[in-house]
This record gives C-alpha cells, sequence and structure tokens, in this order.
C-alpha cells in the first residue's frame, strides 16, 4: 500500500472537486428542463456571458486573459424572463433557485470587492451556487 504524496492528493481532491461540478450542473440542466424553463435559462447563460471585445487576441482568449462585453440590457431582460419562468412553476424553483437569483440580484446594488471578483471568475453570481437539493 503506498502513501499519496501532497501532489497527488492535491490532484485528486481537485479531479473529485470537478466531478462534482460536473454531476452538480447536468443535474441543475434537468432541473430546469423539468421546469420549463430551459429556454429562457440557455438564452440568459448566452446572453450574460457576452462577447469577446474586437480587441481580445486569440491568444488572451485562450489564456483566458481576455474580456467579454456584455450586453447589459439585454442580460437584465434575460434574467427577469429566467426568474419569471422560475417564479411561474413554485415548486421546482422556490425555495432555492429563486432565492438565489433574488441574493444575486441584492448583490449587484452593493457589491464588495470580494464578490466583483467571485462574480467576474464566475461570470453569474446567480449560477456559482446552485446545487439540486
Amino acid at each position: 500500500m503506498g502513501f499519496f504524496t501532497y501532489l497527488e492528493a492535491s490532484h485528486a481532491s481537485h479531479e473529485a472537486s470537478k466531478a462534482g461540478a460536473r454531476c452538480d450542473e447536468r443535474l441543475v440542466m434537468h432541473r430546469v428542463t423539468d421546469g420549463g424553463c430551459l429556454d429562457d435559462f440557455n438564452k440568459a447563460m448566452e446572453v450574460c456571458r457576452g462577447v469577446y471585445s474586437p480587441e481580445a487576441s486569440e491568444r488572451d482568449i485562450r489564456r483566458g486573459k481576455a474580456k467579454r462585453v456584455v450586453d447589459v440590457e439585454a442580460c437584465v431582460k434575460a434574467t427577469a424572463a429566467l426568474r419569471e419562468c422560475f417564479a411561474s412553476n413554485p415548486k421546482l424553483f422556490k425555495h432555492q433557485y429563486l432565492r438565489r437569483i433574488d441574493e444575486g440580484l441584492d448583490q449587484d446594488t452593493k457589491p464588495s470587492e470580494w464578490q466583483i471578483y467571485q462574480d467576474e471568475k464566475a461570470i453569474f453570481r446567480w449560477w456559482t451556487d446552485l446545487r439540486r437539493s
């Protein structure tokens, strides 16, 4: 029996975390689909992610250093439509999804530096912690 080195243990932990995130993402997608909100969800994801600015080089995009430009008005409308869809099916979405969207929207009014950092890292504040309960 061998012992894990720190690097091996760290790598195993990281891989397990990524696998868990992929599983959570699939569960959220199934839940959103079951609730009839997949089109609104996909639109919000697409519109709010934005597009790379014309000045962004391919190298910066590959390295993850390029900034995305978001049409804020379109993102607000898409998020409002998604929230409305979630609200139309409270059995599936009230206790968790609506609450997390609302918390994210509330944070937008007075974001801390840490919240801004996390938002840039995760792109969507309301998507960051969605889990199927």
